[in-house]
């Protein structure tokens, strides 16, 4: 399977909804997004195809991750209208909450012709429910995130907010690692 998702630009694979396709599918995304070289396209069940992509939120983390989801992503953002760039506020980001990354990083998409505006998201709930607020509020076509993990011991693979995502998202994710 990492093979085959190596050999193509993009793999595209149905979210998996409920404990049941969690289970049956979570070794075949592992496996996509951390072996395959390339971004993973999830679209969860029952999700028309769009048109086109009209607005990308970008779920920003100052992390080689989010920097290789946006860098996967570029062409997705560059035919968009515009992106989102926003990063969820969490204590330990500064007094900006991380506002300093995003205004680097919008910089660097709007070189590359992308209307982008940024900002950061409070903390009163968890990453994954507050990116789904923000890109529902928004009219995002789909969501792009680095994908994150952690120990086998803590939790499957995929860590907590790419794992929530996954399992939550009412819209099209794109991720990669």
């Amino acid at each position: 399977m990492a093979r085959e998702a190596r050999w193509s630009d993009l793999f595209i694979a149905s979210c998996p909804v409920g404990e049941a396709a969690v289970t049956r599918w979570r070794r075949m995304i592992e496996t996509a997004l951390f072996q395959g070289g390339h971004g993973v396209y999830l679209v969860p069940p029952g999700v028309k195809p769009r048109e086109a992509i009209r607005t990308v939120l970008v779920g920003w983390v100052d992390a080689r991750e989010a920097a290789r989801a946006v860098a996967e992503a570029l062409p997705l953002m560059t035919a968009a209208t515009t992106t989102e760039l926003v990063s969820v506020e969490e204590p330990d980001d500064g007094l900006l909450g991380g506002a300093e990354a995003l205004a680097d990083i919008a910089t660097h998409l709007a070189r590359h012709g992308v209307t982008v505006r940024a900002r950061v998201l409070a903390s009163d709930r968890a990453a994954a429910g507050a990116l789904l607020e923000e890109a529902h509020r928004v009219s995002a076509d789909v969501i792009v995130t680095g994908a994150y993990g952690h120990s086998r011991l803590r939790e499957w693979i995929l860590g907590g907010v790419t794992r929530d995502l996954i399992e939550a998202s009412d819209l099209p994710i794109f991720m990669a690692h």
